[in-house]
């Protein structure tokens, strides 16, 4: 056999052994996007009639780590119908778990708003979280939950905390009504995503080739923490302008 010869056969041979590597190690598809943070899917409830604080949680945490909220006092109840709050519109958050409550934000300064109760809960407490929903039903959490303890009747009104690094740009549009004992759930739903993803492409060094095949474990992770929540806790979401 001429040098030539074997030289060129040997190539041959090292290219479809790497070929067959390749091919063995991933059938993930070749089409790659950059994944979400987060998305909470097709979550609102748009039933009922289209500060400083509202002294809920001191100490909020929530987000990025897990999401807890620590701690909850008794709402402040404010007098007159409008607690300085100038409507965009009042839409009301129900689920039998919550019972009702009407929220409504202000139409000069989208932090501040409303909430008024028609149950009473001083033992769990009620949260609100500043949301985000995009035109397809995908919703991305804006900041830490805010909780208080209630009275019938009571209306309360105050300043989410729209903190959640990198979304500044974002405005609030939505939010989400739960429990404080839901709120942990909830932000490790929102947060799923991007935990697994990460934890995934790091397990292969960081290598983009394997991509796709972690945005579809990351999304089957997700899913199924949020199923979770979503059966576990009542919520309620609404948009607010």
């Amino acid at each position: 056999m001429r040098p030539v010869d074997y030289y060129y056969g040997t190539l041959m041979k090292t290219f479809l052994i790497l070929s067959l590597i390749a091919l063995s190690a991933c059938d993930a598809p070749v089409k790659v996007r950059t994944p979400p943070s987060d998305a909470f899917s097709n979550s609102i409830n748009t039933s009922g009639n289209g500060s400083t604080g509202f002294n809920l949680t001191p100490g909020t945490t929530g987000g990025t780590t897990g999401g807890t909220t620590t701690g909850s006092t008794t709402g402040t109840t404010v007098g007159g119908t409008s607690g300085g709050i100038n409507c965009i519109k009042t839409v009301t958050a129900f689920h039998s778990g919550l019972g009702s409550v009407d929220v409504c934000q202000d139409s000069g300064n989208e932090v501040m708003f409303r909430l008024g109760f028609n149950t009473t809960d001083q033992s769990d407490g009620t949260c609100v979280v500043p949301m985000f929903r995009d035109s397809t039903g995908n919703s991305l959490y804006l900041g830490t939950a805010q909780c208080t303890k209630h009275n019938q009747g009571q209306v309360v009104t105050g300043q989410l905390q729209k903190n959640r690094q990198g979304y500044a740009g974002y405005q609030i549009n939505s939010v989400m009504v739960l429990k404080y004992s839901g709120t942990n759930a909830f932000f490790q739903c929102m947060n799923a995503y991007g935990a697994q993803y990460n934890a995934c492409l790091s397990s292969f060094g960081g290598n983009t080739f394997y991509q796709s095949y972690c945005q579809s474990q990351a999304q089957t992770y997700m899913t199924t923490i949020c199923n979770t929540f979503k059966n576990s806790y009542p919520y309620s979401q609404v948009l607010t302008r």
